[in-house]
């Protein structure tokens, strides 16, 4: 076969594949049902370049300020593919107002893995019909197939053309092109998706040392450059694109996170539900799904082929050689100087990287199916640069594709009748097709045409009324019901507005702290802004109490969610819409509005006996032993009224089933008090080991309209099932209806 026939075919035998596995329908530039009505991450990636489309040009390049607003976000963060979605923005006033390009994208990394997987394997002198299957071993490996729900790390070319430029021999194809070759691929891979390039770096490093310690191939200043201007590159192409900047941001690591997405040990045949044969293995959380490193039974076939003639051979090998001869080594197995070599390569600097990805991958938490085995403390600072790659298990794609391609080398060279090794490798590839037959083909029937999210349609009158859209809570991806900010989302870049809520894989920690509590300090002061249509569910209506009980906001209901706006705004498209909708749901309306304008106010009440200390879970000092561990999490002072909410309970109880939770005002021997909303926090059970801790959890707004003016003592107090209170005093000083000193 010719190299030209074999790539002709090669490629065409990758397109019919990702034909069977996603349909031609993915492919129609105009066709978003698909990515929209999945509600995962394929909607996240698309809204990112649905927003950013529209944005205008700016440096960064990759900046979008409507999606997740006001802190914006980043192309990139949304996993949009910088490189795609700068290139097409360049066209898009030219483009269809519905415009995708992600299944183009799928198809293309196909090809590209088979493109490269054939000059690979071209370099070890593989018959090209066993080259040909085995590209339909890769473009058929699990790992590709399952990571389709994440287009981006679906560029696992890069990580396959990396390994081709290691394999390549600087004196047959020159220093030159490996080095031009390599830095192409981790420069394509930093505008890609940050995970694909920290792997394609680490090759690139590999390939610096081989050339210059190993190969003799370049000088130590050629060595030194080649490494300094790949550095300077990726971080060129993050500044450009705005992955990274200057400023002072925690938006990079994601904190704790570090081992919650590791590494099982039972990946490589743990097929997690995608297997006609073998059985699911066990998982220490569902979080582990990063850890997807199934090999495919085919593949496993020729593993167990390779073993039982490695175990054959040796056996062989030890009876033929002489007794004296036993213990002499074997110079070709194991030979001197630099280490061993495959295919004429020398491999320790990617056997080292190799070593360091797996152990990155695996974390500090090692496991195997449900068991944690053991845990290795790791200093602060080094779990701090692993929580910036919180999906570590991804590290191991790495060694999945040496695993990969190392077996089908090493059974396409083994020395029998190639009639013999082809059936084998056909049976193996029929055997691997059928035992994941239904990952390979369970997204074949995406849908088509033009998505219309699962809404009234009347949101699209309201939301194209105002100049922004404000959810509260704000950046959240489950409002109401899980996903729902996709709809919203999308209807808002329908209507080119700027929206607060979404999902990023990265966000400005302090922006968005920010942004929250100026929006709920406004809220809860009584300050709406005339441009902005609130959105929010019931639970969280008492931050919009103050506004109702003035009048100053209207409150209205569709869908299941609550929607305002001040109220003054007179349009009669919105006076019409507003009556029908009332007018069918005045009872809930009614009902809703009694509550948050009931008003909770302190109260006086007798003296609260109790500990006169701070407690170490509020301060962070005090006595290691408080009666009320409690946290507040988020407050906010008024004049007139005081909102928090946080977690608390009885250090003594094990169940705080039916506690009741109180903030008390104490000064010059008066005490008043107010009781909070409790809010479900059965995390908290879990983190402090007790029976029920489900009813920790509080939120508070109360008003001081019966409180004298002037300074008082916070304090939490805590009623148990028995009727007793138990009082803790609080690090916080309230002015009422004073200014803050």
């Amino acid at each position: 076969m010719k190299k030209n026939t074999l790539m002709l075919v090669s490629l065409s035998a990758a397109a019919i594949i990702f034909l069977i596995s996603y349909s031609l329908t993915i492919l129609i530039p105009t066709n978003d049902n698909w990515l929209m009505t999945v509600r995962d991450d394929w909607g996240t990636h698309y809204l990112g370049w649905f927003f950013y489309r529209n944005e205008p040009w700016t440096f960064p390049l990759g900046n979008v300020s409507r999606y997740y607003f006001t802190p914006g976000t980043n192309v990139g963060f949304t996993d949009s593919i910088p490189l795609m979605a700068i290139f097409f923005k360049i066209f898009s006033p030219v483009l269809p107002a519905t415009f995708q390009y992600f299944g183009i994208w799928l198809l293309l990394c196909d090809l590209l893995i088979a493109y490269y997987t054939i000059k690979l394997l071209r370099l070890f002198r593989i018959r090209p019909v066993y080259i040909f299957l085995s590209v339909l071993f890769l473009i058929t490996n699990p790992v590709l197939l399952y990571r389709g729900m994440h287009p981006a790390l679906c560029a696992h070319w890069l990580l396959i053309g990396s390994l081709y430029y290691y394999f390549l021999d600087p004196k047959v194809a020159g220093p030159r092109k490996i080095v031009y070759g390599q830095l192409f691929l981790l420069l394509l891979s930093a505008s890609i998706n940050p995970y694909l390039c920290c792997m394609v770096a680490g090759v690139t490093v590999a390939l610096a040392v081989k050339l210059y310690w190993y190969d003799k191939a370049i000088t130590a200043k050629r060595f030194f450059g080649f490494l300094g201007v790949a550095i300077a590159g990726v971080l060129l192409v993050w500044l450009i694109i705005g992955l990274i900047n200057f400023k002072k941001q925690g938006w990079l690591a994601v904190q704790g996170a570090y081992g919650l997405y590791s590494l099982n040990l039972n990946s490589l045949y743990n097929p997690v539900g995608f297997s006609q044969f073998l059985p699911q293995q066990k998982q220490v959380s569902w979080h582990q799904f990063e850890s997807y490193m199934y090999l495919g039974l085919g593949i496993l076939l020729l593993l167990l082929v390779l073993v039982i003639r490695g175990l054959y051979g040796l056996a062989k090998k030890q009876i033929r050689q002489p007794v004296g001869q036993l213990n002499q080594p074997d110079e070709q197995i194991a030979p001197r100087g630099k280490g061993p070599k495959i295919n004429g390569t020398y491999v320790v600097p990617l056997l080292v990287l190799l070593i360091l990805y797996t152990l990155f991958a695996v974390t500090n938490v090692i496991s195997i199916n449900d068991r944690v085995l053991f845990r290795i403390p790791l200093p602060k600072s080094l779990t701090d640069r692993g929580d910036i790659f919180r999906a570590s298990a991804r590290f191991f794609w790495l060694p999945y594709y040496v695993i990969l391609l190392g077996i089908l080398i090493a059974v396409c060279r083994i020395k029998i009748r190639w009639t013999l090794t082809l059936s084998l490798l056909v049976v193996a590839l029929a055997l691997q097709s059928y035992d994941i037959k239904w990952l390979l083909t369970f997204r074949e029937r995406l849908p088509s045409g033009d998505y219309t999210p699962p809404l009234d349609k009347r949101w699209n009158t309201l939301i194209g009324q105002f100049d922004n859209i404000a959810f509260y809570p704000p950046f959240e991806a489950q409002q109401l019901v899980k996903m729902d900010y996709q709809d919203f989302c999308y209807l808002a870049a329908e209507a080119g507005k700027p929206i607060n809520i979404g999902y990023v894989a990265r966000s400005d920690g302090d922006a968005v702290k920010k942004y929250g509590d100026s929006l709920s300090a406004n809220l809860e002061g009584g300050h709406i802004s005339p441009k902005t249509l609130y959105i929010t569910t019931a639970p969280h209506l008492r931050y919009f109490a103050v506004l109702l009980q003035s009048d100053s906001a209207q409150l209205h209901t569709l869908d299941g969610y609550y929607y305002l706006y001040a109220t003054g705004i007179k349009l009669q498209r919105l006076d019409t819409l507003n009556a029908r909708l009332d007018a069918a749901n005045r009872g809930k309306l009614d009902s809703v509005l009694a509550v948050t304008r009931n008003k909770t106010e302190f109260v006086t009440t007798g003296k609260i006996s109790g500990s006169d200390t701070m407690s170490s879970a509020a301060t962070g000092s005090g006595p290691d032993k408080s009666p009320i561990l409690y946290y507040i999490e988020r407050m906010n002072k008024g004049l007139n009224y005081i909102h928090l909410s946080g977690w608390g309970f009885l250090d003594s109880t094990q169940n705080n089933k039916g506690d009741s939770t109180y903030f008390v005002l104490r000064s010059a021997g008066k005490s008043y008090i107010a009781p909070v909303v409790i809010e479900q926090r059965p995390d908290l059970t879990d983190a402090y080991h007790r029976t029920f801790l489900g009813d920790a959890g509080f939120a508070l707004l109360a008003f001081y309209d019966s409180v004298p003016a002037g300074e008082y003592q916070l304090g939490i107090a805590i009623k148990d099932q028995q009727g007793r209170y138990t009082y803790q005093r609080d690090m916080n000083k309230i002015s009422v209806r004073e200014p803050e000193k």
